[in-house]
């Protein structure tokens, strides 16, 4: 949350000539939509039409419209988040803290002020606003995408065009085989059992909230306070001093699965990119620049060689230890 607002906070003045450009304004200084992905009206148009849409659906679910509307706006909190880490890192692996949106409205006012209509209709949210995994979400995505098409000099329109179709495309047929799969060879046979197990996780969670009608965490409000001081605080001193070492994402997701998995590579980029600058300069770090790129093109190139390998001749190119 911390990192959502005060990046938001630090676009104020540009958002605000957005938003002055999507009502129609035309005066000096207000940002230009000519080559954005969309027009700012349009953008602004479809985010309130789509905001009302989910509160309507999770209403027609069985959900108070106040409590739809805050799971919605925190988990599109979320993953702005997301994607400024995304940006800012370049872990393409993210996974949020252990107190995700939906555990956060839970502890907040607690599981007996909820009610169970709520908490079951929360339930169903889970894959989409939980922050566990974010690897899935879209945006951190797009955003890479569109900023590639800055440096190809490619139309951000044709792209968004080409994300739509690509959208609809997916989402259809991740549906159609994943269906087909599970019915195909059953969900505990040869399918993946941690992937199984992950649809369960909602409904302990909710039959575990609906058993011991828990109250209000307040130690652990203080704590998410005082958590978003930090970050705050740790946002003001990375912008303020160029020779500051701590950065507020590096405490964000200090104590999530991404930091014990990704430390080691993240370390030692760090530590080639500090002596490459430090020794030979820019000049030889742009020089580098294509190696290490082409480094990240060879394991993706791996990756998708051997699934393809696996796929057309029946070898288990990565089998499960478990």
């Amino acid at each position: 949350m911390a990192i959502t607002g005060l990046s938001l906070y630090t676009a104020r003045h540009y958002l605000a000539s957005v938003f002055r450009r999507a009502i129609g304004r035309q005066e000096a200084g207000v940002a230009d939509d000519s080559d954005e992905p969309l027009s700012y009206r349009t953008a602004f148009s479809l985010l309130a039409v789509c905001l009302v849409a989910m509160i309507v659906f999770c209403v027609c679910a069985g959900m108070n419209a106040f409590i739809a509307a805050v799971a919605i706006v925190l988990g599109l909190v979320n993953f702005i988040a997301a994607t400024r880490i995304r940006a800012e890192t370049g872990d393409a692996w993210l996974f949020g803290p252990t107190t995700d949106p939906i555990m956060l409205m839970e502890r907040s006012v607690g599981a007996q002020a909820m009610g169970a209509h709520n908490l079951t209709a929360l339930a169903y949210l889970y894959p989409v606003i939980s922050n566990f995994d974010l690897r899935c979400i879209a945006m951190p995505h797009q955003l890479e995408a569109f900023k590639m098409a800055d440096a190809a000099r490619t139309s951000r329109r044709s792209l968004t065009k080409a994300i739509i179709l690509a959208t609809v495309i997916g989402v259809t047929t991740a549906f159609w085989i994943a269906l087909w799969f599970w019915h195909a060879y059953g969900a505990e046979g040869k399918c993946d059992p941690w992937r199984t197990s992950q649809g369960v996780v909602p409904f302990t969670n909710l039959a575990d909230l609906l058993q011991h009608h828990s109250t209000a965490d307040i130690q652990g409000l203080e704590a998410t306070a005082l958590g978003f001081l930090i970050t705050a605080a740790l946002f003001g001193l990375h912008n303020r001093f160029v020779w500051w070492p701590f950065h507020p994402i590096g405490y964000a997701i200090a104590n999530t699965p991404t930091m014990t998995s990704i430390w080691m590579p993240m370390f030692i980029a760090w530590m080639l990119k500090s002596l490459i600058i430090r020794y030979g300069g820019a000049k030889i770090y742009r020089t580098f620049q294509p190696f290490f790129i082409g480094m990240i093109l060879g394991d993706l190139l791996g990756g998708g060689f051997y699934d393809i390998l696996g796929a057309f001749s029946g070898i288990n190119v990565y089998p499960m230890n478990w």
